[in-house]
């Protein structure tokens, strides 16, 4: 039997460009600026429900795919069309109340927002 090694240059190009941080900045739930570090031999996404796992992921696929491709929150969707949109991450909207005579939805913000994602990456050589 043989013992085969894989090394990460085994599986990795050399001079190949890699996801290294992503950033948010009044997207969804979250409020102000928040990064995160993208290790090059991988990263799991863990946390509880409703701590922003889906909404930082979905900052990424902004980012990827055309204007008005993306599919937000598709693992809360299963299968159905999602109830995010672009517009919704930019205001936070989080639910909706009901006022007697209209439904409305709640945001964290009203009015001109700014939004921001950036997406960084690195070649290791």
């Amino acid at each position: 039997m043989n013992d085969i090694a894989t090394t990460r240059a085994d599986l990795f190009a050399q001079g190949q460009i890699r996801l290294a941080e992503l950033s948010v900045f009044n997207w969804g739930s979250f409020h102000g600026l928040h990064t995160a570090s993208i290790d090059s031999d991988g990263t799991l996404v863990t946390g509880d429900n409703g701590a922003g796992k889906s909404t930082f992921i979905d900052g990424l696929m902004a980012l990827l795919l055309p204007a008005g491709k993306a599919t937000f929150n598709v693992a809360a969707a299963q299968g159905d069309r999602s109830d995010r949109s672009l517009l919704s991450y930019m205001r936070g909207s989080f639910g909706s109340a009901h006022d007697g005579s209209s439904t409305r939805v709640k945001s964290k913000r009203e009015k001109g927002v700014v939004t921001g994602l950036r997406a960084l990456y690195q070649c290791e050589d």
